[in-house]
């Protein structure tokens, strides 16, 4: 019988909007920045796969940097705030994880995986978009741009080469006298591994928003079904 991370469907329906909340967070982060700097930004589309911000800031490297920035300072204002909940909530040494220790702890980890990538110097990830602007400032709009988006690109290909390499390890891994061995614990690890690589594979596919925001829902649910299979407690 599978294993559940919760108790009861009530939970798991929480924990999809919190992360929805999460992302709507991010967004707004945006938005509210684009107009502290007298830009034009009045649209946010949420999808099951994430959301995106349609922002104008001013042509300016400073306005872009804030309007750019503000998306992950919430993220990282969040970070805390969840730990210490999780924290805060946690269950006794031998005793059953209580759901709202996994909540917690959940978003902590769902909130840490959009900063995180969010932050890859991959244009049109806001890492990207935040290199673009500094080197604004230096190159001017147009040469900033070209740096950040070859840069992207020589990210997305190092992430692939990742991937690859780590799909020809896990061969390695689950051999069959690896899979032998030890059959429940290479299978549980593989599950997750390779979700997390269809996830990177993604970003090389394609370069918009809203696939990224995809890598980082398949990596949450990777590491979801991850716990969920091992029963590993926060």
């Amino acid at each position: 019988v599978q294993r559940r991370i919760f108790s009861s469907h009530v939970w798991d329906a929480l924990f999809f909007l919190a992360s929805f909340a999460i992302v709507l967070l991010h967004e707004f982060g945006h938005v509210l920045a684009c107009r502290s700097v007298g830009g034009q930004a009045d649209r946010i589309v949420l999808w099951p796969l994430g959301g995106l911000a349609f922002t104008a800031p001013p042509p300016r490297p400073g306005a872009n940097l804030w309007t750019t920035a503000a998306g992950p300072l919430v993220n990282i204002m969040l970070t805390p705030i969840l730990f210490v909940a999780s924290m805060r909530f946690i269950g006794v040494e031998g005793e059953p994880v209580e759901d709202i220790n996994q909540f917690f702890w959940l978003l902590f980890l769902f909130n840490l995986l959009i900063l995180i990538f969010n932050l890859l110097p991959i244009y049109p990830l806001d890492g990207g978009r935040i290199l673009h602007a500094l080197l604004w400032f230096v190159l001017g709009r147009s040469t900033s741009l070209f740096v950040a988006a070859v840069l992207g690109i020589l990210g997305a290909i190092a992430l692939a080469g990742l991937g690859v390499a780590i799909r020809d390890w896990w061969a390695t891994v689950l051999a069959p006298e690896a899979l032998a061995a030890d059959p429940e614990l290479t299978t549980r690890l593989a599950r997750f591994h390779m979700m997390l690589m269809d996830g990177l594979f993604l970003q090389v596919r394609s370069s918009t928003h809203k696939d990224i925001k995809r890598l980082v829902t398949l990596v949450a649910q990777g590491l979801s079904r991850h716990l969920e299979a091992t029963g590993v407690a926060a």
